[in-house]
């Protein structure tokens, strides 16, 4: 697979991911039980679509630290999605890029640059825009949660690199499984309606699923910043469904947080895009 391709594919695997707050917020369960499902689904829609199948003899610590990074992230994610707005959870997963970027250099050996450091100041600056209106108990949990699955996003791209050439779908599969296992004593009643199982199902097989399929299959071919820059379309568009199928209106802090972010990344993945075109 060229270069570009795994780029597309993370472009598509964005797309995709953004789905994720309308659907949990419009599931009337608890977020532990809807995390717990959509692993569930997600790693058995991988283990069918994906052509090696799953392996868990294969599985090295690397595999193990990578599926917990998954799993830990996807529990993290659901939960602040319930508890704040969806502009609030996306972006701030998306201060991947900042730990990326102090660790990748130590841990992978992948070089960061001085734009690399300029977007981290930036991305910070957003960030911090953020807790202006979450000044609510509510808000600041969910903040909270959703900046540690930032944490747990850029930690989890950084693993998945470190085992590129060791089937990192694996990984991806049990990390799918073992948010299902976690939390699956939070299955009960009241159970969501037939709509919300309908909704369930998508987000495991369309939301998690089918893209981490994607994102697996582009992991050999980019860097671990690419990883998390490229698919930085989804904090736009998740926000966005949100916003239109649900009418949740992000407060103005947030927005100009998450304009700073996302006008920051774009940029920078355009001077990328032209430095990487001069070596080429």
């Amino acid at each position: 697979m060229k270069r570009s391709s795994a780029l597309l594919l993370l472009a598509l695997t964005a797309l995709l991911w953004s789905t994720s707050g309308v659907l949990v917020k419009f599931i009337p369960w608890s977020p532990a039980a809807i995390a717990s499902f959509r692993g569930l689904t997600a790693g058995l829609t991988m283990c069918l679509l994906l052509p090696g199948g799953f392996h868990p003899r294969r599985l090295t610590k690397r595999h193990w630290l990578t599926a917990t990074c998954l799993a830990a992230l996807s529990i993290c994610f659901v939960t602040a999605m319930k508890m704040t707005a969806a502009a609030n959870v996306t972006v701030l997963q998306y201060t991947a890029p900042l730990w990326t970027g102090l660790l990748a250099p130590i841990w992978l050996r992948e070089r960061t640059s001085g734009l690399d450091w300029l977007l981290m100041g930036v991305i910070f600056l957003g960030v911090t825009l953020f807790f202006v209106d979450g000044l609510a108990l509510g808000g600041l949990a969910g903040n909270a949660l959703a900046a540690a699955s930032g944490l747990l996003f850029g930690l989890q791209a950084m693993s998945l690199r470190s085992i590129k050439d060791s089937s990192p779908a694996d990984a991806v599969i049990m990390g799918h499984f073992l948010a299902f296992l976690v939390v699956l004593p939070a299955w009960g009643p009241p159970w969501p309606p037939l709509s919300g199982w309908l909704a369930l199902i998508f987000l495991g097989v369309f939301q998690m699923g089918l893209p981490y399929c994607l994102y697996a299959l582009a992991v050999p071919k980019v860097s671990a910043l690419e990883l998390l820059v490229v698919p930085m379309i989804e904090p736009i568009l998740c926000p966005l469904w949100v916003f239109l199928l649900m009418d949740e209106r992000p407060g103005p802090w947030a927005w100009a947080g998450g304009l700073t972010v996302i006008v920051a990344v774009t940029f920078w993945g355009v001077l990328k895009a032209r430095a990487v075109n001069r070596l080429t």
